[in-house]
């Protein structure tokens, strides 16, 4: 049987909004363990995941294949702008940004998680609305709330390639395998 990798398509955040992403994570791993933690003394680098899923490392080709064939639709480079830090509720372990996108890439993030399912061997589940990990904690971690509730907001981020990437244990982005220009 083929080893199967799991590949992320994905938005980097670049500029001044991955500082601020970088320094409220790294205040987040102050006050406790993390999982995933953004910048160069983390494991991962700020980024909005369009889709994600397991396949031989043979298909990588036809992701990039498929993520290049759609950039018409995507229409070119696009400003990306971030909600207020927030702990979700469902393990409030995960220190997360929502996402608003133009529509015309709302719409392009919808064709091409339609697209990659075929591609896929495994799909991940992805969220409807795009967010951005800013950590995963050990553990549930109520005494974040004042750090997450003080955090300066996110400015907004100009998108101007789409990376696909390996991809790690809780969304973690590894290696860019490539990185197209749009």
């Amino acid at each position: 049987m083929t080893d199967l990798i799991k590949v992320g398509v994905s938005f980097p955040v670049g500029g001044s909004a991955r500082s601020t992403c970088v320094r409220l994570s790294d205040a987040v791993a102050a006050e406790v363990p993390v999982q995933v933690r953004l910048g160069a003394a983390g494991n991962s680098e700020p980024h909005v995941t369009v889709a994600m899923g397991l396949l031989p490392s043979s298909r990588v080709a036809a992701v990039e294949e498929a993520t290049r064939s759609l950039l018409t639709e995507l229409g070119g480079p696009f400003d990306m702008t971030f909600g207020p830090a927030y702990r979700e509720t469902e393990t409030g372990r995960y220190i997360l940004l929502d996402v608003v996108l133009p529509d015309r890439v709302a719409n392009w993030r919808s064709l091409i998680q339609s697209r990659l399912v075929d591609i896929y061997a495994e799909p991940s589940r992805t969220s409807a609305t795009p967010h951005l990990t800013i950590s995963c904690t050990e553990q549930s971690g109520a005494q974040l709330d004042g750090i997450i509730n003080t955090a300066p907001p996110i400015p907004p981020a100009t998108v101007s390639t789409i990376d696909i990437a390996r991809s790690g244990p809780k969304g973690i982005k590894l290696e860019v395998l490539k990185s197209i220009h749009l």
